[in-house]
């Protein structure tokens, strides 16, 4: 971990991380200083463990409530923490101005972001996590296609 800084400091590729607070306690101290320090090289996303139902302590509950639900690199990739959304038609500027600091309703395009996830098979379906959904591949290809992207991530 020592070693991580420098390679921020050399390195010119932005960094995307997800899934850090959920297995290491020790992260979301380090992480956010590293992102103060270099605030243009390093993005942390919220995904569905940075819920307030999931963590006890109020200072994380808050922090995790102002990350981003979605970054854009490069104008080309697309990259959130799980899925997509059927009820998110518009553009993906509308995406950042979600109320981000409530509960998460199991009914809302935020929590579709957070909760659903990739399937083989094709078209939505209904999750059996019970939040969010399962989308295939063809929709995957039309979000990209519509929202001309090269990837999502």
């Amino acid at each position: 971990m020592f070693r991580l800084p420098r390679f921020i400091m050399q390195s010119k590729e932005r960094l995307c991380w997800h899934r850090f607070f959920s297995w290491y306690w020790s992260s979301p101290k380090l992480l956010v200083a590293l992102k103060v320090c270099y605030p243009q090289r390093i993005t942390i996303l919220r995904g569905n463990h940075e819920a307030r139902q999931v963590w006890k302590c109020q200072r994380l509950k808050d922090l995790f409530d102002y990350f981003p639900l979605t970054t854009l690199v490069e104008s080309e990739i697309f990259c959130l923490h799980d899925g997509l959304s059927l009820s998110i038609n518009e553009t993906l500027d509308n995406i950042q101005n979600f109320d981000r600091v409530q509960e998460l309703s199991h009914e809302s395009p935020m929590c579709d972001l957070l909760w659903s996830d990739p399937d083989d098979r094709c078209s939505w379906g209904i999750s059996q996590r019970g939040a969010g959904y399962t989308f295939g591949p063809d929709i995957y290809e039309q979000f990209n296609h519509t929202k001309q992207l090269e990837a999502y991530s």
